[in-house]
């Protein structure tokens, strides 16, 4: 999978030339665009984007452009992602396809384990 993140579309100068660099994806491997708005979002899905990941956009906003990448692509993957938590993820579930919350992880405590393997005779 290529995730096309903002960063890298701003590095690029849009998403036309961010998903330019990448024309060459080998058949199969999907491709993931994120947008902060429908434009960029209806862009993605026109130069081919496999899932669109609606970043800080509201769910109206978002499932407007699930609806108008849908007219362009039935197979296109919408994910809301961005300050979405338990409290408003519903909002998010008839209007995308994948919903990220990053509150799952931002307050989990990390735990030291490790695994020794030994040579046995």
């Amino acid at each position: 999978m290529v995730l096309v993140k903002d960063n890298h579309i701003l590095a690029c100068g849009g998403v036309r030339n961010a998903l330019g660099r990448i024309a060459d994806v080998p058949d199969g491997i999907k491709i993931e665009v994120e947008v902060s708005n429908i434009e960029d979002g209806i862009f993605a899905a026109k130069l081919g984007a496999d899932i669109i990941m609606a970043d800080h956009m509201s769910p109206s906003d978002t499932k407007e452009l699930r609806k108008e990448a849908r007219s362009i692509n039935k197979h296109i993957l919408i994910e809301a992602s961005g300050n979405i938590t338990k409290e408003n993820v519903i909002d998010y579930a008839c209007c995308a396809d994948i919903v990220s919350l990053g509150s799952l992880t931002h307050s989990v405590k990390a735990v030291h384990f490790s695994l020794d393997v030994e040579k046995t005779s």
